[in-house]
């Protein structure tokens, strides 16, 4: 039996982003044994009906040269030992990093496949170029590296729902995304009473992270022209945020954070009405359950980085002149600094979601006449 490995992605996001992969993966190999191989805090979120088998790998510290080449190490002693019996037929990372590149030659494996750049390209024996002068959405990119056929792109991976009700919707690979067969393992919570929306205000870098003040005065509009409660969700780390916001009693917010897996998360956004959510996993999983999903969106480039899945999603941004980029940190100093995220108006995002809302879901502001917008 031909044995694939996968070095998995080493954010949420781009694991989100990575389901067409698995799939296509194992429709083109079907009698392959797929095995991943992901951080701790990964795991669970690992697509159990597309793959075969899950390996943990120590997280890489920031650290000198022998302090990486040491963790590096213990990820070849790890995965040398879990196929100690078997073939080292192929092996893909899903990372751009030189580290798992370096680790996929020192096990020996005869194909290795990877996205190409210059520092690593001699690492790998096959794969994909990234152009930066045209870049390609990473949806696209993921699929390259199991299918080199550029027609098959995301957007025809995902089935696009029709711009009219009556319409059929535009066929692709799949209409929907079965989160309940890929995460079987879900802790149940609570479900919110009544009709809902999802916010999910957390990110992790600064230049993604859209101010809270504008997020509460999105979430009061909201309540006015909806009547709709809203939910908020995210991770342990958003609690404080997720206080702050549920705290006004104009919003009408519950806090959700924190309760239950992402399974749990998957549940609560498909019974939503929609989601408004910035540059986070959450927008992403927004859009694979199939919610319509209003994004204020920060720093990087929407071309190669927007979420996408079989629902209607929509970004709000405000370019800059140093916009876009992949800066985790902002680069800028005094007024020019965040400029991208700090100058996002409420009443943009706001004027953008009920457009959408107009278009996709009129019955959801049946309160509009009454609140005077």
């Amino acid at each position: 039996m031909t044995t694939i490995l996968v070095i998995g992605s080493e954010d949420l996001s781009d694991h989100l982003a990575s389901y067409p992969f698995f799939f296509q993966l194992k429709k083109a190999n079907p009698k392959a044994r797929v095995i991943v191989a992901c951080e701790a805090r990964l795991r669970a979120a690992q697509y159990s009906s597309l793959v075969d088998e899950v390996i943990t790998l120590p997280a890489l510290q920031q650290a000198g040269v022998l302090s990486t080449l040491r963790q590096l190490e213990s990820w070849v002693h790890r995965l040398r030992d879990a196929h100690r019996a078997g073939i080292l037929d192929e092996a893909i990372t899903l990372r751009d990093d030189f580290s798992s590149a370096w680790v996929l030659s020192r096990l020996g494996y005869r194909t290795r496949i990877g996205v190409f750049t210059e520092w690593r390209s001699w690492l790998l024996t096959g794969g994909v170029l990234r152009d930066d002068a045209h870049p390609r959405h990473r949806m696209d990119e993921l699929l390259a590296l199991v299918d080199r056929n550029e027609s098959n792109t995301s957007r025809r991976f995902w089935s696009e729902p029709a711009e009219h009700p009556l319409d059929p919707p535009i066929p692709g690979d799949l209409d929907r995304f079965d989160w309940r067969s890929s995460w079987k393992d879900t802790v149940q919570i609570r479900r919110p009473h009544g009709a809902y929306w999802i916010l999910a205000p957390g990110c992790e870098d600064e230049t993604r992270q859209w101010q809270a003040e504008r997020y509460l005065e999105l979430a009061r509009k909201v309540r006015a022209r909806t009547g709709l409660t809203g939910v908020v969700v995210g991770s342990p780390k958003d609690a404080p945020l997720a206080a702050r916001l549920c705290g006004d009693s104009d919003a009408q917010l519950v806090d959700f954070v924190a309760q239950g897996d992402l399974a749990a998360t998957a549940e609560l956004m498909e019974s939503a009405q929609f989601a408004v959510t910035g540059d986070s996993p959450y927008g992403f999983l927004s859009a694979l359950v199939g919610k319509f999903t209003q994004i204020a969106w920060g720093a990087r480039d929407p071309r190669v980085h927007h979420p996408q899945g079989p629902s209607r999603l929509q970004l709000s941004f405000h370019p800059v002149d140093c916009w876009p980029c992949n800066a985790r940190v902002c680069s800028q100093v005094g007024d020019r600094r965040l400029r991208c995220v700090r100058d996002l108006s409420g009443d943009a995002v706001y004027v953008d979601l009920i457009k959408g809302l107009e278009k996709y879901h009129p019955e959801l502001l049946v309160m509009s006449s009454l609140a005077g917008d």
